[in-house]
């Protein structure tokens, strides 16, 4: 995904930059013994909620953000999150903590 932003070059100087994000970390791409479609007909409350929330699911990235949506809004409604953007934030923050813990270990090992 290529996302347009300004950067200031190393002359101190504001220009418009082309950045290459991949969001995934994967460097091989996965398989799965299971596809989407067999997910969504043996899980058909998922498979409505995973449409309501993020439409026509195209892959497996898509399924686990609708997965995390799905998780978040079972949590709100049951009352066990008030605030389910907070609670997104917190678990996001969580996540990243421990990947950069991860990825800095080898490197003070």
């Amino acid at each position: 995904m290529v996302h347009d932003c300004e950067t200031v070059n190393p002359v101190g100087r504001l220009g418009k930059t082309e950045l290459d994000i991949q969001w995934s970390t994967h460097t091989r791409k996965r398989r799965s013994d299971l596809d989407i479609a067999t997910l969504m007909q043996s899980c058909p409350q998922f498979a409505d909620m995973a449409r309501s929330l993020c439409g026509y699911l195209k892959g497996w990235n898509d399924v686990h953000r609708a997965a995390v949506g799905a998780l978040i809004y079972d949590k709100h409604a049951t009352g066990e999150v008030l605030f389910s953007g907070s609670y997104l934030r917190r678990m996001s923050q969580e996540a990243f903590r421990d990947w950069l813990t991860k990825q800095a270990t080898p490197l003070l090992g």
